[in-house]
């Protein structure tokens, strides 16, 4: 059975995997792409993950930086990706515009136009 995936951006047109089965995988930030046209990439040993998995959890770590674990879903038939978690008590919310959703790459926007690219970390 296909799985349309034309409402996103960057594609793909057509995919063999659902949407949840393309999410659910642990992603290492690739490089940012800034509203003003400038981009990021991590240094060498900088590495910045977050596993999504089929059931819900999220994780995130930055490396020694921000750390934490929560949960995500889909919003806005599927177009977006919410996280939810708790930082120091407080619970936190954040959505991210899916641009391109496949096997081996994640791209997001934030709320200020930045893009995140994302690749499988193993």
């Amino acid at each position: 059975m296909f799985s349309s995936c034309s409402k996103y951006e960057e594609g793909p047109a057509i995919s063999l995997r659902t949407k949840k089965a393309r999410v659910a995988n642990t992603w290492q930030l690739e490089k940012t792409i800034y509203a003003d046209g400038s981009s990021e990439s991590p240094s060498d040993g900088n590495q910045t993950t977050f596993e999504f998995t089929k059931e819900g959890a999220a994780v995130y770590d930055a490396n020694g930086g921000l750390s934490f674990t929560g949960e995500w879903e889909f919003t806005h038939d599927k177009e977006n990706l919410r996280v939810t978690y708790e930082e120091r008590g407080v619970s936190k919310t954040f959505d991210r515009i899916i641009i391109k959703l496949k096997h081996k790459e994640v791209w997001l926007r934030d709320d200020d136009g930045n893009e995140i690219h994302y690749a499988p970390a193993n």
